[in-house]
């Protein structure tokens, strides 16, 4: 009888609720996390050095587009928490007028 630990790792990731981005080293939920590159929905989708934090809050109606989720105000929640941790993270700093949008964002 042989072991296989990547067949027990893959089985184990179906159950696993939470990663850490190996890129941010953040903690994310399942659908914020592309398992196979091992990297966070931000990592894998923007460039820290070219982003700023209102290029980021702009791109937040077009990822819920192209999320598939139906819960916009879930949806707008979530990306504004990891947002803010990813930022944070890279020293990705809000501006006054980035926490006013932020405020209006948790408004819809």
């Amino acid at each position: 009888m042989s072991f296989h630990f990547s067949s027990l790792s893959a089985s184990l990731s179906k159950y696993q609720e939470q990663f850490r981005c190996v890129t941010c080293q953040q903690i994310y939920f399942k659908t914020w996390f592309h398992q196979v590159d091992q990297n966070c929905y931000f990592c894998k989708r923007f460039n820290p050095k070219q982003h700023t934090y209102q290029t980021l809050l702009r791109e937040i109606e077009w990822c819920f587009i192209q999320s598939g989720e139906n819960n916009q105000d879930e949806f707008y929640n979530n990306y504004i928490e990891y947002l803010y941790d990813w930022c944070n993270y890279y020293h990705i700093h809000p501006t006054k007028e980035d926490i006013k949008n932020i405020e209006e964002l948790y408004k819809k």
